[in-house]
């Protein structure tokens, strides 16, 4: 089962300074990988029949192939972003040197 991820608004967060991929992206390559072997197991599988319970709200049930559709985007998403972040002016820098408080 997928874990339930709190969601941060990211609204007025500077860029932290000295903060690295390190932690995040393991934890991200983590998660996809048990993504990938869910995907391995449900072959057979009828995508459109089977209904999954989204991990956010029990209220939600979706066709197992929209569900894998959706986490694909959304980690697309969340790739796009860091790429903005890291073409931030100041990215990497210390925040006194980047400008920022």
């Amino acid at each position: 089962m997928l874990r339930q991820l709190e969601a941060i608004k990211a609204e007025g967060h500077a860029v932290c300074a000295g903060l690295t991929e390190s932690p995040v992206l393991p934890e991200f390559m983590a998660v996809r990988d048990q993504l990938a072997d869910r995907v391995r197991r449900s072959d057979g599988l009828d995508l459109k029949r089977v209904r999954v319970v989204s991990p956010v709200t029990r209220l939600l049930r979706l066709p197992l192939g929209a569900y894998l559709r959706f986490v694909i985007a959304h980690d697309r998403r969340h790739l796009w972003q860091a790429q903005q972040v890291r073409h931030t002016p100041g990215f990497g820098l210390p925040l006194s040197a980047s400008g920022q408080a």
